[in-house]
């Protein structure tokens, strides 16, 4: 951890420009949270087989692909 990353030092961090530019569309261009709310009573709970993934991952990812094809 570097000092600007302690408690301490955390109001004085600065945004970079993608940053501020990628947090402004996230939401703008898909409704993440709807999203999210609407498939989680179908995803897996991870109680058996391997480590679940992280649902806000699996959806960006199984939505990049399929807008790729």
């Amino acid at each position: 951890m570097t000092l600007a990353h302690q408690a301490e030092f955390q109001r004085y961090l600065k945004k970079a420009r993608r940053e501020q530019f990628l947090a402004e569309i996230d939401d703008a261009v898909m409704p993440w949270a709807d999203l999210l709310l609407l498939a989680a009573p179908h995803y897996s709970k991870g109680e058996m087989g391997r480590k679940r993934v992280g649902l806000d991952i699996m959806l960006r990812v199984s939505l990049l692909f399929r807008t790729r094809l």
